[in-house]
């Protein structure tokens, strides 16, 4: 078993403190593994006070233990407790962890870096990473559609579907809409993400996530990163019809916000929006969002 000095694990509240040759090897692995860029994990921990970079690098600067956890109050079976998190768990399905050391071994010096925080649990979420030897695990989820030729086409050609956008746009006239990568989302735009979100879970009498939670909204308004998102409007109302908020992670596109206009429940939105979301798939690049030849390998759809 690897031994790591207790002083040689840190918690960080900004990249500027860490040295410039273990910065460029975290960006490397984050582009490597499609999550967010470097900038953008800056720019939330700005805004969290209670959030922390927690690495440990070897003497050539690569990494040995890396991931964004966070100070919170989780609720378990009606029980409080005083946990240490993983970063921005509530707002993306994917957050980067990564360690060369056992379970025992990582978390105890983790849990070491915030012994006055008197932590009830370390809660590792929404992540790649497996611990194998964890003592408690619970697994998400997880669901990717290949990309693969036949795949893509034997979705896009379900008589369901096809019936469905044919029913829509021989009754009323769509406009499809993609904001790419880093491309600025406007104000707007996710002013009516947020009212779209309100009014389609108030109709399962269920609160949105963003009606007590300012942070939510800044975390949809920041544009920086791999961000997509895609709008079918009624022309003749400008009205949304369905829209997707999405990211491009790992090579496939992350089904994350998918929202419908219940005016328009009876055109099937939602299976309309899939068919949108799948062909936008098929034609793009996971490096610049745009049309090319060798396109992302699928959609990760997460429960």
């Amino acid at each position: 078993m690897n031994d790591i000095p207790l002083n040689s694990l840190g918690k960080y509240r900004s990249f500027d403190s860490i040295p410039v040759s273990v910065r460029i090897n975290i960006r490397e692995f984050l582009k490597e593994n499609g999550y967010l860029s470097l900038e953008e994990y800056e720019y939330h921990l700005k805004l969290n006070e209670k959030s922390f970079i927690i690495i440990k690098w070897a003497e050539n600067y690569s990494l040995e233990v890396f991931t964004f956890l966070k100070l919170s109050e989780l609720q378990i079976h009606g029980k409080k407790f005083n946990c240490l998190v993983s970063f921005m768990y509530e707002y993306i399905d994917y957050n980067p962890f990564y360690t060369i050391y056992p379970y025992d071994q990582c978390m105890s010096l983790i849990g070491n870096l915030f012994k006055e925080d008197r932590l009830d649990l370390i809660s590792v979420m929404n992540t790649y990473f497996v611990f194998n030897d964890a003592k408690f695990k619970s697994s998400e989820q997880i669901g990717v559609y290949d990309g693969g030729e036949d795949l893509f086409f034997n979705l896009l050609s379900k008589k369901s579907i096809k019936r469905k956008y044919k029913y829509l746009i021989s009754n009323r006239v769509i406009d499809i809409n993609h904001t790419y990568l880093n491309q600025d989302i406007s104000e707007k735009l996710v002013n009516e993400v947020k009212d779209l979100h309100i009014e389609r879970w108030a109709f399962d009498n269920v609160e949105s996530g963003f009606v007590n939670d300012d942070y939510r909204e800044k975390f949809y308004k920041h544009s920086a990163g791999n961000k997509i998102v895609s709008t079918i409007r009624d022309k003749d109302t400008s009205e949304i019809i369905s829209v997707h908020y999405g990211f491009i992670l790992a090579n496939s596109l992350l089904w994350h916000t998918p929202l419908i206009n219940i005016k328009y429940y009876d055109y099937s939105p939602l299976e309309v929006l899939l068919k949108i979301m799948f062909a936008l798939a098929k034609s793009i690049s996971p490096v610049t969002g745009l049309p090319t030849s060798v396109p992302l390998s699928g959609i990760a759809f997460c429960d």
